[in-house]
């Protein structure tokens, strides 16, 4: 009797309950020996091949990483008002840059985290006033330049969290953080160039 999975008899394919348990380690081996270019750590490594929910890692960081640009450019924003002195509109504008490039990127961060997490990961309460609670200690009393200088060193810190968690990470979630790290880093850049003495 031929088998309809192969077409040979006898059979020479695994019982299919014992093939579907296999699946994700026998996909990764024809990745790596028919199409090695095709091969993706992310989708084919150890870590992917674990059993259960990968994304525990990654729905916590994508959401600490949504809560920590909103706050960031919350920040920003409300220096872009309350700012004074000599240097008022240099740093009124540029604060203004600062939080009005952090929105889109915002939106797409949260996008993608919903899409991981579920609408959970955008909750206003748990996620961003959470995290505003957190950060702004921390902040209080610096001058303005520091404080957004300091948190965006946290975005940083949060955008490598979720790069470095270990969980498979989709293409598109890759390019959006590089984005986001390439972004704030100008940032950082910008802000350091306005607080002298200040290393970027």
């Amino acid at each position: 009797m031929l088998c309809e999975n192969c077409s040979e008899s006898p059979c020479s394919c695994l019982d299919s309950r014992v093939a579907a348990e296999l699946s994700p380690f026998t996909n990764a081996i024809d990745a790596i020996w028919h199409n090695p270019e095709k091969y993706d750590m992310r989708v084919h490594g150890p870590r992917a091949l674990k059993a259960g929910d990968n994304n525990i890692g990654l729905k916590a960081a994508l959401i600490d990483a949504v809560a920590t640009m909103r706050v960031a450019a919350f920040v920003h924003q409300n220096h872009h008002w309350t700012v004074s002195g000599p240097e008022f509109y240099s740093d009124h504008k540029l604060f203004e840059q600062l939080y009005e490039e952090s929105q889109d990127q915002i939106d797409e961060l949260a996008e993608k985290a919903v899409s991981v997490a579920g609408v959970s990961a955008v909750d206003f309460g748990a996620g961003f006033l959470r995290k505003l609670a957190a950060l702004l200690p921390a902040l209080d009393g610096l001058p303005p330049v520091k404080a957004s200088l300091a948190i965006e060193e946290r975005v940083l810190g949060a955008i490598g969290r979720v790069k470095g968690c270990g969980d498979p990470i989709t293409a598109g979630i890759e390019n959006l953080l590089d984005d986001i790290c390439d972004n704030h880093e100008s940032f950082q850049y910008l802000l350091g160039q306005r607080d002298t003495g200040a290393v970027p």
